[in-house]
């Protein structure tokens, strides 16, 4: 059901960064990583005030909370296949947290794989 609904939203704004949040987290949710890698990566190529600034925004702190995420949602997707890339992911995510961005992965050492 959620699939149905995230679909039509993504055809009416496929840019909106949590439009593609929530598609890849179910396209995740489906084993569909295609494009699920394809909805974190273009999160994590918007700037956080090009996330805030769009329609139903909830602010710069989340914007730059749905980017962190996303790259923690990358290290996940990425761990078996690409383990180096996955790294990457995670330790660009650390310095996130680091540098005082929150985040829904808390406590961490739950969701490392």
């Amino acid at each position: 059901m959620a699939e149905k609904y995230i679909i039509a939203s993504f055809s009416l704004n496929s840019n909106h960064a949590e439009v593609l949040y929530t598609m890849g987290e179910i396209r995740k949710l489906n084993f569909q990583n295609e494009i699920s890698l394809f909805c974190f990566e273009r999160i994590i190529k918007m700037s956080a005030r090009e996330i805030s600034s769009q329609e139903y925004s909830r602010g710069t702190v989340f914007a730059k909370e749905l980017i962190n995420d996303a790259k923690f949602e990358l290290y996940r997707l990425h761990f078996y296949q690409k383990p180096k890339l996955s790294v990457k992911y995670l330790n660009s995510y650390k310095r996130g947290l680091r540098d005082g961005i929150p985040s829904i992965f808390k406590p961490l050492k739950r969701y490392l794989l």
